[in-house]
């Protein structure tokens, strides 16, 4: 249930925007619009998405609907913090209009005095704040379990030290539990938060992927778990300093599937100078991390694939993996390329298969929807590759002519290219197979459509099982 009145926490909303972020609009007091944030695409999304006195009022009317809700523990592991930052973010929390929260606070053998101070008259003066201080240094997933340990809600809610929660991120998240109870996993949409106040790098994130999960921590921020799980696989592990949420969430996945994404940005990531929303250089041991993460989540699922760190992510410093499975070296694989004439493209095409393509274990299907050019006739009859003529006398149909073909393939695999695509990377069918190829992340309907930049043409390549 809502604990405190619900208008307290709107008068506090007011109260941050119109101080904090001036966050009004020209109808409450006739002045111009503030800026949120220097990129002028994301400041015209703000404008047009802030949460004005009239999105707090109907927030009030949703948290007021809310039969009951529970109890949501924040998690906050604190080390050395800012005390600026410390408190304006343990604000965020008091400042949410869904009022069935604690707050767990584990401080991490902190040494700055001024921190141990601020918890210690912070927790006196607030009944609904817990911390724990550890007497030596645990690291991130020590002091993170130790908070953890104090939560006594059925749901927990990370929370950086430094960071903000939008107003109306805990009443969006209960929303999302009484709307389906049995969700274990909420992740939602989040930006980066500047000192001067400003926002940026808005971070819109698709629904839930388990194999986008295996190439980065997509969840972000922010992030809530169902406590019984965590609790369950022990919380995060140590040895995995900069990404043991990563290690943490792709465990808690093989538990679960009952993942669920809200598509606004809810939480805030300040980009302090020891943050990675200002530079992923403040924590490089985090990338090695994260990838023997990946490697044993793949090994605990049993499967065959390596997770590798790409050099361009390497260089570009991104915590972002690539999987290489073995199985599909050798594959065997159907390259089916519908055309109608204008042989040159068909040409230029195949010509890029043949000189750049990797993957030997392939072969070329041409399927020739009713070609009348008479040097594409002869081009087609020359070809060494298998060519099959089909008909569509009732116009062009571009099913019609996919199906024939793939009632023709003999391989276990099939990829659909267009005749005016070239290959511009080498290990471009390696890459699809492995993907395509990796059973234990096939879909029920045993199909994969992979975008790839491994082409010089706006279309994309298409691989299949059959």
């Amino acid at each position: 249930m809502i604990r405190n009145p619900i208008r307290r926490g709107i008068n506090l909303v007011k109260r941050i925007r119109r101080g904090l972020r001036a966050r009004t609009s020209p109808s409450e007091n006739g002045a111009q619009l503030p800026q949120f944030s220097n990129d002028p695409n994301y400041d015209a999304w703000l404008q047009q998405n802030r949460l004005t006195a009239e999105r707090l009022r109907a927030a009030e009317t949703r948290a007021q609907a809310l039969q009951s809700g529970p109890l949501i523990s924040i998690v906050m592991p604190v080390y050395n913090s800012d005390p600026r930052y410390l408190e304006m973010a343990l604000q965020s929390v008091e400042k949410q209009i869904y009022d069935c929260w604690e707050i767990c606070i584990a401080d991490d053998a902190s040494s700055d005095q001024r921190v141990v101070s601020f918890l210690k008259s912070y927790q006196s003066k607030n009944s609904r704040v817990k911390v724990v201080r550890l007497e030596e240094h645990g690291h991130i997933a020590g002091a993170t379990n130790a908070a953890i340990g104090l939560a006594e809600g059925d749901f927990l809610a990370f929370l950086d030290h430094d960071d903000e929660l939008e107003p109306t991120a805990l009443l969006e998240v209960a929303e999302v539990l009484q709307a389906d109870t049995d969700t274990d996993v909420i992740y939602s949409d989040h930006d980066i938060l500047g000192e001067n106040g400003l926002f940026h790098g808005p971070n819109l994130k698709p629904a839930w992927s388990p194999e986008l999960l295996l190439s980065y921590m997509y969840f972000g921020h922010l992030k809530v778990y169902r406590t019984a799980l965590v609790r369950q696989l022990g919380g995060l592990r140590k040895g995995f300093e900069g990404s043991a949420d990563y290690d943490l969430a792709l465990r808690l996945v093989e538990l679960t599937d009952r993942v669920r994404h809200i598509p606004k940005i809810l939480y805030h990531w300040k980009a302090v100078a020891s943050s990675m929303a200002r530079s992923s250089k403040t924590k490089p041991y985090s990338f090695d991390a994260g990838r023997r993460a990946v490697q044993e989540a793949l090994e605990r699922r049993g499967i065959n694939a390596t997770a590798i760190h790409p050099e361009w992510a390497q260089k570009s410093k991104q915590g972002i993996y690539k999987l290489s499975f073995a199985e599909t070296a050798n594959e065997p694989v159907t390259i089916i390329i519908p055309t109608r004439d204008k042989h040159q493209l068909l040409q230029r095409c195949i010509k890029s298969i043949e000189r750049l393509t990797l993957h030997r274990a392939y072969q070329i299907l041409i399927v020739d929807n009713e070609s009348c050019d008479a040097e594409t006739v002869r081009y087609l009859a020359g070809s060494s590759h298998r060519v099959v003529r089909f008909a569509t006398p009732a116009g062009f149909n571009f099913a019609e002519i996919v199906n024939f073909a793939v009632s023709s393939v003999e391989t276990d695999f099939f990829v659909l290219l267009n005749n005016d695509t070239e290959v511009i990377a080498p290990e471009w069918l390696d890459e699809m197979l492995d993907m395509g190829g990796c059973r234990a992340l096939e879909r029920s309907a045993r199909s994969f459509c992979i975008l790839t930049g491994a082409f010089n043409t706006r279309e994309s390549s298409w691989v299949f099982t059959v």
